[in-house]
Formats: structure tokens, sequence, C-alpha cells
């Protein structure tokens, strides 16, 4: 009689913890915490506090899939932009080097932990050269590219197997615009471009002034830079009219790869180029 006492007791015991449980799970089914986040291979994160921009920013990284095999060396890809864009520029490095199309990278993308728009994300601050009163918070390009250059490449450096003569800046919109600042105000530390859609009409189409001011000084401009523009946007022309002088310019070493992409709206444009752009400026043609 004791044994079927406890028998019975256990069996209760188990009925009440499955209720529990089931109950437990149907509630976090409807909050959305049921099931883990999905996470993209090879890759990993780390926070970033800059002193220029006094911004802490979060660092993905991903890695070869021969990384962790060997002690290559790789270039580097740094990508504005991440909260949105490193998933697919992670798939690309990953995807094209297996037949080929690409070498082996490492893609370090600089993130906010928010989305364009939401708050905590700077990009209107960090991505502009010059101040505009309709941004308050605008202007901030100099100390971005002070973050950059003495704060996160040094880190990415220090901690991973990379190639320092070889690094790539990659940005769309107003991290296009950011790109071509860099290309004009500091072009040596890094030597491909990847510009998307670039946002030239900021504060009356400033980017003009900071390419003749390069162009006033410099003879050449050795740089591998791809720039591209969906045909419906409606920067389109202005992106015709920077084009146009690059290539005026005749700089010796200038590899320019242009491309407008047909029936494509701006954000259309910018995912377009992304394959596009990586093979472009690592062509060897």
């Amino acid at each position: 009689m004791q044994i079927k006492s406890i028998q019975k007791k256990a069996t209760l015991l188990c009925i009440v913890i499955c209720f529990v449980w089931q109950g437990r799970a149907q509630t976090a089914e409807k909050k959305g915490f049921i099931n883990p986040p999905v996470t993209i291979a090879n890759s990993e994160q780390f926070v970033l506090f800059s002193v220029n921009t006094q911004q802490e920013y979060k660092i993905y990284v991903h890695l070869p899939m021969s990384y962790s095999t060997g002690d290559a060396t790789y270039p580097v890809i740094y990508g504005l932009d991440a909260d949105i864009g490193f998933g697919s520029a992670a798939e690309i490095a990953t995807l094209l080097p297996v037949r080929n199309e690409l070498p082996e990278l490492i893609v370090v993308g600089i993130a906010y932990g928010a989305y364009p728009g939401q708050e905590g994300n700077n990009r209107t601050r960090d991505f502009t050269p010059t101040a505009v009163s309709d941004f308050p918070s605008s202007g901030g390009a100099e100390k971005f590219l002070q973050f950059l250059r003495d704060e996160l490449i040094p880190v990415i450096d220090t901690k991973y197997r990379t190639k320092p003569a070889d690094r790539t800046l990659s940005g769309a919109s107003l991290g296009g615009l950011f790109s071509l600042y860099v290309l004009f105000e500091n072009p040596g530390i890094f030597n491909r471009y990847k510009i998307s859609s670039p946002s030239i009409w900021w504060d009356n189409d400033v980017t003009f002034e900071l390419e003749k001011k390069y162009a006033i000084n410099h003879s050449d401009l050795p740089a591998r830079v791809f720039i591209s523009v969906g045909d419906v946007e409606r920067t389109a022309d202005i992106w015709k009219k920077m084009l146009k002088k690059l290539e005026e310019r005749n700089y010796p070493n200038l590899k320019l790869t242009s491309m407008m992409f047909e029936d494509a709206p701006h954000l259309t444009a910018c995912m377009l180029a992304g394959v596009r752009g990586v093979k472009a400026i690592f062509s060897e043609e």
C-alpha cells in the first residue's frame, strides 16, 4: 500500500510539472522568447567605446571558414550600418570564395545596436562631413574617421590576422557620403572603397568641394573604387556628375568601376551593390 501511495504521488507530481512547463512555454511563445536567436556562423562581436565620438559601438566580426585551420592573413572589409547590413555582407564573404569569385575576407561591421531612425543610432552624426541645421547632431564625420583610424583599426589588427595594407571601406547612402569623405580627406587608410548610392546632395553638394580640394593638392588617387546608383533614384543625376569629375581627373592609379542599376530605387540599388561592388574592387582585371 505504501508503494502504491508513493507511485500515485510521483504520478501527480509529474502531471503538475508538465502543466507548469506547458504554461511557461505558452507564455514564452506569446512573448516571442521560446526559441533561441539565429546566429551567423563564424561570427563574433565585442563592444568598443570611442573616446572621439563618445559612443559605444557594437563591433561584429565575420571570419573566413579557413581562419581556424591555419595562420594565413586576410584582407578586411569595414562595413558601415552593420545593424542592417552585416548579415548580407557575411553571406557574400562566405559564399563567393567557394568558387574563387572572391578571396577569403574578414568582415568587420560597425553597429549601434539600433536600426537607422531609432534612438541610439547616430549615423546622421557620424557619416556627415558638415553640420546642417535641419539635422542638429550632424557634422561628426571627422571624429568618426578618427575613431576608425585610431581606435577600431588598431584593435582589429591586434586581435585578428589581418593584412593591414588591404582594407576596404563599404558604405551606402549616408555611409556612401562618408566613404567619399574618407576617399578625399584621407584615402590612404583604405585602398578599396565600395560606395553605394552616396548622399552627394548633402549640404548643397559639399562633396564636390571636398573632391576639388583634393584634386588641387594631389596628382594621383591610388585606390580601387566602386560607385553605384539606381537609375530611378533622385540622386542619379548628381551621381553622374561626380562620376564624370573623377573620370576627368585621370588619376593614373585610380581603378574606378561604376554601375547604374536598372529599375532600382534607393534600397534596392544598395542591396544590388553588395555582390557587384565587392567583386569589382577585388577583380584583378
